[in-house]
């Protein structure tokens, strides 16, 4: 489970920000809400992002999702890392990037962060700790020439002399702008395999736009599309179930022997796009000799009894159900316990019941699993879902930008718990007068100017 997630000089993010999941010293959580991992630590399940407009809150996701891109796919040889650090003052455009971020796997705690401009990893460097002992795995510095040169400290690594010498190879070969992680994966080093593992596997980022790759043949199974089918007449989206439909939309008969090879090549690979709308999960697939198109289609029931609706003809929200409903039940049957799901704007094109259902799903889940290790982190604009009873407060987050242009990021535990619990029922308005910060200033309309409107000519 993420212990804790820091990020400093990344888009709007100048001074390190520290998003924490861990549960406050001295307040204790209903297993909904929280977890015991490892031997110590109380472990949020949830976290919310609150903030005005351009406030900051899409960084943070972006900055995991980034970090994570980064530490697993690693960057090509001739190619610029891609970061953008904080642009509003000229101090902070030569300084690197960092990221940060504490996980416990099972037992044992990992500690794993890299600092890097746009072109060269400075620093990188993995502790791992049980009980009160902390080990330090590998730590890299940049050496003098300031881009080629590595320095690396080893710390235990698995296996015999032999082992060790090819670990050093492998750090030695490692390109200046290449996460030391990313090359000994790729080289069969194990010793750094859970953590590596963790982010490649147990860490999935959902953005306002993002569609669920696979949905199709998820849905193919009849356990997945039940769970689904379940949520949508309950959440009262007016759908009953959900047909896979396949139709026929070409055929390689008459076609050349390279047309043939490569049209079949493309549609292994999943890249003919055949929806009509950017999100349509619809695929191509191969029947002999025939180009199938499998698609979604929706069983809705009226006065005439049922009717097939296309995805095109699916709400919004509906069609953004589709897209994280699956995810959810995944994060909660991952093989090592449970992902950690991060959502960018939660709430788009659902209405705010169907927001606040999504997140009573995720802590149900949570409940009638006690043992999960699925976290969610997510950002929204719902006030809504600051009621006091759904979410405890130390898993209610801001982000405001200060004057400088500058993203902070803080929690309502951090405030007197005399004035959270004063306003544990109001806790939407308090929010919306303003006595949280980070909610936008909006100017009057004498402020704007405006020149009355001139009617007739």
């Amino acid at each position: 489970m993420l212990l804790q997630f820091a990020v400093e000089n990344f888009l709007s993010i100048k001074e390190q920000v520290v998003l924490s999941m861990l549960v406050p010293a001295g307040v204790t959580l209903d297993p909904r809400y929280a977890r015991r991992v490892g031997w110590k630590w109380d472990v949020l399940r949830c976290a919310a992002i609150y903030g005005a407009n351009a406030a900051g809150k899409s960084n943070v996701i972006k900055a995991l999702d980034v970090f994570r891109t980064l530490v697993t796919k690693g960057s090509a040889p001739d190619q610029r890392i891609g970061v953008t650090g904080f642009r509003l003052d000229p101090a902070w455009r030569e300084k690197p990037t960092r990221f940060e971020v504490e996980v416990v796997l099972g037992d044992v705690r990992y500690s794993y962060g890299i600092e890097l401009t746009q072109d060269t990893i400075v620093s990188e460097w993995l502790y791992r700790g049980e009980g009160d002992d902390e080990r330090m795995l590998f730590e890299r510095e940049r050496g003098e020439d300031g881009a080629t040169e590595h320095r690396f400290k080893f710390g235990e690594v698995a296996g015999d002399e032999e082992q060790r010498q090819f670990v050093r190879f492998v750090a030695k070969g490692t390109p200046a702008n290449q996460p030391f992680l990313v090359e000994s994966r790729q080289r069969n080093v194990t010793d750094y395999g859970p953590l590596s593992d963790w982010l490649e596997r147990g860490v999935a980022v959902i953005e306002p736009h993002s569609k669920h790759l696979g949905l199709l043949s998820e849905l193919e199974d009849s356990a997945s599309r039940g769970f689904l089918e379940q949520r949508l007449r309950a959440w009262g989206t007016g759908v009953d179930g959900v047909v896979i439909h396949r139709d026929s939309v070409d055929s390689l008969s008459g076609k050349s022997g390279v047309e043939r090879r490569l049209i079949k090549s493309l549609v292994d690979m999943g890249v003919v796009q055949i929806g009509t709308l950017v999100d349509d999960p619809a695929v191509a697939s191969m029947d002999g000799d025939a180009v199938s198109r499998k698609s979604l289609r929706f069983r809705h029931p009226g006065a005439g009894g049922v009717e097939l609706f296309d995805w095109n003809d699916e709400s919004d929200g509906t069609r953004r159900l589709m897209h994280l409903l699956p995810v959810l039940r995944q994060i909660h049957q991952h093989p090592d316990g449970g992902q950690l799901l991060a959502v960018d704007e939660l709430e788009r094109s659902l209405h705010t019941s169907l927001t606040r259902r999504f997140v009573e799903e995720f802590l149900d889940l949570c409940a009638s699993a006690p043992d999960t290790t699925a976290q969610m982190i997510f950002t929204t604009h719902d006030t809504n879902l600051l009621n006091g009873r759904l979410l405890p407060p130390a898993s209610i987050w801001f982000v405001e930008k200060d004057r400088a242009g500058a993203s902070h990021l803080y929690s309502l535990a951090e405030y007197p718990s005399e004035q959270v619990d004063a306003l544990t029922e109001h806790l939407e308005d308090g929010y919306l007068q303003g006595r949280f910060g980070a909610i936008p200033f909006i100017a009057s309309r004498d402020q704007l100017s405006w020149n009355p409107l001139k009617t007739g000519t």
